[in-house]
């Protein structure tokens, strides 16, 4: 037995005869494939193709492929293609490899955007059927323990009671403090930026419940046409009428909220 992989071709008239031999295993891939390659052309013109592989002394999943590769090559519309030669302990393998890919997948079904929405909604239905008969089931177990203690009100423990009272009450009052400072100075920084493009910048203190003294923004009003003095002339916001020295004059939308 050859210690290399080799592939000998034999042409017979129209016909070709292909006798693999030696180990066609995955340590010697790159001789494998160069062979494979080889006889490429061989294959396309010959009408007929015979595979012997009486010569394969070993025999791997990659061999095993490769060959089956050239069996289905040889196999095209018009012409034929057989293996011949297998040993009975390469015969299995050589099956499970001559099913892979024999039937081409499927195209995907193209999607109907009227279903796909149909489906989202019924999703979301069925999600928000699941959440109602949560909190209803909720509601249920509070209102038996509310009829339970009306009922013996020895059995409601004051203590317990007291004591969730003060964790989840008394004791959140800091971080819902805080929430709610940063919330606020969120919404006043948003509300700045975005009031000053109408020519409203002294009523960015407004949502926040706070009054606004005359140079509270003043800092503001600096930075604010040094950049717009930066600008190209085409991309400046139009001026505004002024109304009293030194403050901007609100713009009709402005007037209509502080009315």
């Amino acid at each position: 037995m050859n210690s290399e992989p080799m592939l000998l071709a034999t042409p017979s008239g129209a016909g070709l005869e292909l006798r693999p031999e030696g180990p066609w295993i995955a340590a010697n891939v790159s001789k494998l494939e160069a062979l494979s390659q080889s006889v490429r052309a061989d294959v396309h013109r010959s009408k007929t193709v015979t595979l012997d592989m009486a010569g394969v002394s070993e025999l791997d999943t990659l061999g095993a492929w490769l060959l089956e590769k050239l069996s289905r090559r040889a196999a095209s519309p018009g012409r034929s293609a057989e293996m011949v030669g297998i040993a009975d302990n390469f015969r299995g393998l050589m099956d499970e490899v001559r099913q892979v890919n024999r039937h081409n997948p499927l195209p995907a079904p193209v999607p109907n955007p009227i279903l796909d929405r149909l489906h989202d909604l019924g999703k979301s239905t069925v999600d928000a059927r699941e959440d109602i008969a949560i909190f209803l089931q909720m509601l249920g177990a509070l209102f038996m323990s509310l009829i339970g203690i009306l009922r013996r009100p020895r059995s409601l423990r004051l203590t317990s009671l007291v004591y969730q009272l003060y964790r989840i009450g008394w004791q959140a009052i800091p971080i819902v403090m805080l929430i709610t400072f940063l919330i606020g100075a969120i919404i006043a920084q948003q509300g700045f930026f975005h009031f000053r493009r109408f020519g409203a910048a002294s009523e960015c203190c407004r949502p926040t419940g706070t009054r606004q003294s005359p140079g509270c923004l003043e800092p503001a009003r600096t930075a604010y046409a040094a950049s717009e003095a930066s600008r190209p002339p085409s991309a400046r916001e139009s001026p505004m009428r002024r109304k009293e020295p030194g403050r901007p004059a609100r713009c009709p939308a402005a007037r209509a909220g502080h009315r």
